[in-house]
């Protein structure tokens, strides 16, 4: 029996976030931009757990590497996001992520600090303490960090 609905490695899932990484590029107001950041940062982070439970499991260095790469700042950014947007209220630890920012510039809207007016694309502030991520940065370096994962495990 699967309940996974055709996805069946890690590979699969990692093509899944190359795919929900490209959606952020294709959003074109804050609604798109939201379902694409949750479903970006929800596949980031249980990509570890396809990982750590996948068919290269018992290699011997994929679960070092597994270790070092959960402690990226850029893969527990994600834990926060998705532990945040699956149950609203975070109780079990103590997120690094301070606030999240959404703003479009296209229609004046601003975030206080940001400059944001005339952008092209909507756009999401990630607060970790007094440092700014862009949902872009993000997205690209989680997308970094897989790559060189899955290179250096032959995944």
């Amino acid at each position: 029996m699967s309940l996974t609905y055709g996805f069946q490695t890690p590979r699969d899932l990692l093509e899944k976030l190359k795919r929900d990484g490209a959606k952020l590029d294709s959003a074109t107001d804050l609604e798109q931009q939201r379902d694409a950041v949750f479903n970006f940062v929800v596949t980031a982070y249980h990509l570890t757990d396809w990982i750590k439970e996948g068919p290269a499991k018992n290699a011997p260095t994929v679960q070092t590497d597994l270790d070092a790469l959960r402690k990226d700042l850029s893969i527990q950014v994600c834990q926060d996001l998705c532990h945040a947007s699956k149950h609203y209220i975070l109780r079990r630890h103590k997120p690094k992520v301070s606030n999240t920012v959404p703003f479009d510039g296209r229609l004046g809207s601003f975030a206080l600090g940001y400059s944001a007016l005339g952008q092209e694309k909507p756009d999401l502030a990630i607060l970790v303490g007094s440092t700014r991520y862009d949902i872009r940065d993000l997205r690209d370096k989680v997308l970094a960090l897989y790559a060189a994962f899955f290179q250096r495990n032959s995944l």
